[in-house]
C-alpha cells in the first residue's frame, strides 16, 4: 500500500511540473546572435532601426542595425491587425521579439502575427 501512494504523489508531482516546463519563456539572446540560433525559438532582444513598409505591405522592424546590415528582422504580413498599427513610435527603443528564427536572403528573421510578440523595453539613448 505505502508503494502505492508512493507511485501516485510521483506521478501526481510529474502531472503538475511536466506542462509547467513548455511554458517557459525560450532563452532571450541578442540581436546579433540570431544567425546562430536560426531554427529554434527565442525572445530576441534589440534596438530597433528602422520601421518601413514595401509596396506590398509587408511591415519591417530593423534590429541592429541598417538594411542590408541589420542583425535581425522582424517581419509583419500584410492584412493582420498588427500590420494596420502604426509601428513607427518603436524606431529607436529596444524591443524583446519572440518567435522562430528563419534565414532569409541571407539574414535572420522573426514573423510576427500577434502583439504579444513583441515587448518595447526602453528607449535607446
Amino acid at each position: 500500500m505505502r508503494e502505492f501512494l508512493r507511485l501516485s504523489f510521483f506521478a501526481f508531482l510529474l502531472t503538475v511540473w511536466l506542462p509547467s516546463l513548455s511554458r517557459a519563456d525560450p532563452p532571450t539572446i541578442s540581436a546579433c546572435d540570431a544567425s546562430k540560433c536560426v531554427g529554434q525559438t527565442v525572445l530576441v532582444e534589440g534596438v530597433v532601426t528602422v520601421v518601413s513598409t514595401t509596396k506590398k505591405g509587408i511591415t519591417l522592424i530593423y534590429l541592429g542595425g541598417y538594411y542590408p546590415n541589420q542583425c535581425l528582422t522582424a517581419w509583419i504580413p500584410p492584412g493582420t491587425d498588427l500590420a494596420r498599427d502604426n509601428l513607427k513610435s518603436l524606431r529607436g527603443k529596444k524591443i524583446k521579439v519572440k518567435g522562430t528564427i528563419q534565414l532569409s536572403r541571407p539574414k535572420p528573421d522573426i514573423k510576427v502575427l500577434s502583439r504579444d510578440q513583441i515587448t518595447a523595453l526602453t528607449d535607446h539613448l
